[in-house]
């Protein structure tokens, strides 16, 4: 029978290389671990390592057994993590999972509102790309997450804050900045300023300059709003950005202009169908859909059942 002391070894050699470091890593004698891994091959009726010169080197059938021990591994660590959670949860702790652009600002606002309504509310925030924050959500690996990019997994259930259009955000004094709105091909000579390829919001904008077969002359890029909207302020060039949704927001010293074609932005609120919304976590909620509702510049949808 295969035991969770010889997967262990096996697993602690291919990922160090080595009998004396997987060892060292599992705190046992050397001759330990080869026993463990001889007994292993038995059971499985193949050899994992070859022999040669006191030392080991993973055969072909080891390294295909290493991938399903790996995935198996994987699922245990996931575990590990959902169990990390529910203590959490029990202990009061609300974690919230945001993307980079609403961290500072919308995320911020909304905790120092809701700590005032629960004053002993304890809270841990995490700033992750989006799709690492669909993927601990959709794992249940979090109580919510706030985002501001589509969600298209079923397993997800999406409450939408807000709706606002991107707009055109100019330094101070540019010429664009007296239009009553900037369309692409007012920025075919602009100097540019652009979220990374990888940003989902990047690629709606990109369509909307193929659909007007504008090209921009991008000269920088960031990875999130803040420091587009730094470079901005600095007078590096124009870029297109997602609206505020936050009264922290610091966009002093530049002007944001409407752009057209229209891009709509959803603020959401997500959360695993799986996880029962009660306790902290429905009063967040709720509290954040009453936060937005009197002051959404688009009028929000209809909040989905918790």
């Amino acid at each position: 029978m295969i035991t969770h002391k010889q997967i262990e070894a096996f697993r602690m050699i291919m990922i160090s290389g080595s009998v004396t470091a997987a060892a060292k890593l599992l705190n046992v004698s050397q001759p330990a671990i080869s026993r463990l891994i001889s007994a292993l091959e038995y059971e499985l009726g193949f050899l994992l390592f070859q022999r040669q010169n006191r030392q080991m080197k993973p055969t072909p059938e080891a390294g295909a057994f290493y991938a399903e021990v790996e995935r198996s591994f994987v699922g245990i660590e996931r575990l590990q993590r959902s169990a990390a959670v529910i203590r959490q949860n029990r202990s009061g702790k609300l974690n919230i999972i945001s993307i980079p652009s609403v961290a500072p600002n919308v995320c911020v606002e909304l905790i120092a509102r809701a700590t005032k309504l629960t004053p002993d509310l304890k809270v841990a925030l995490e700033v992750l790309p989006s799709q690492t924050l669909f993927e601990r959500v959709s794992s249940s690996l979090t109580d919510i997450g706030i985002t501001t990019l589509p969600i298209t997994s079923p397993g997800i259930e999406k409450i939408v804050l807000a709706t606002a259009p991107a707009v055109c955000l100019l330094p101070d004094g540019h010429p664009l900045g007296g239009q009553d709105h900037v369309a692409p091909e007012d920025l075919r000579d602009q100097t540019y300023i652009d979220y990374r390829r990888s940003s989902d919001f990047r690629k709606r904008v990109d369509a909307v300059f193929e659909t007007a077969q504008v090209d921009r002359k991008i000269q920088f890029e960031a990875s999130a709003t803040q420091p587009v909207v730094q470079m901005v302020k600095q007078g590096l060039g124009v870029a297109i950005i997602e609206p505020s949704f936050s009264n922290l927001d610091d966009r002093a010293g530049c002007v944001a202009v409407p752009f057209l074609p229209e891009i709509a932005v959803e603020l959401c609120i997500v959360h695993s169908k799986q996880i029962s919304t009660i306790g902290d976590i429905e009063r967040f909620i709720n509290m954040a859909v009453n936060h937005f509702a009197p002051t959404s510049i688009h009028k929000p949808e209809a909040v989905a059942p918790l």
